[in-house]
């Protein structure tokens, strides 16, 4: 059995006849709720047990005119690149210098959908989580991206967070967070 990397819990909004599925993420105090297409419920591998983990193959997060985010089924794999602040403190993720790397080591191209900031209490004093909601292809190798953090328990305020592929493995993706000697 696959590791799960990052697993939401799948929520449902019933209006009248139709059933909608959607994940939520805490922004600024509000919960931003991503929508789900039906056809990823019942085709993916991702939903197990009402939860869906993260990267989503063969789906990708677009976002409607009104501002509304959508996981819909497309040729791409949707994720999200998080970095948690220590307590009271501050995290920041520096999408200018994020790297997407194929498994040739060349640089691929990639989408950002949304960055989301959840805070870990409704004032946010508690410390908060940068999120980026984004569009990858799916002969991703590697993902680097600097970021920036605070707070108590935290040695090391610069760092660049590493997400290894390996789609075939036990263990899909793995997270490394690396000191920033610069």
């Amino acid at each position: 059995m696959k590791t799960r990397f990052n697993v939401m819990n799948i929520l449902q909004k019933v209006d009248s006849d139709n059933t909608f599925y959607y994940f939520s993420i805490n922004n600024n105090g509000k919960n931003r709720n991503i929508y789900i297409d039906k056809k990823i419920i019942l085709n993916s591998p991702n939903i197990v047990n009402d939860t869906i983990d993260f990267p989503v193959i063969n789906a990708k997060f677009i976002q409607t005119k009104k501002g509304t985010i959508l996981l819909v089924p497309d040729d791409y794999m949707a994720f999200i690149i998080n970095i948690k602040s220590g307590f009271r403190g501050y995290a920041f993720l520096d999408t200018n210098n994020i790297k997407v790397y194929d498994n040739n080591n060349n640089k691929i191209d990639f989408q950002i959908i949304s960055n989301i900031t959840s805070y870990h209490s409704p004032k946010g004093t508690l410390g908060m989580t940068d999120n980026i909601l984004i569009n990858i292809p799916k002969t991703v190798k590697r993902i680097t991206i600097p970021a920036y953090r605070t707070g108590r328990r935290i040695d090391n305020n610069n760092v660049i967070i590493a997400y290894d592929f390996n789609l075939n493995s036990d263990y899909p993706v793995t997270k490394t967070i690396v000191t920033d000697n610069n």
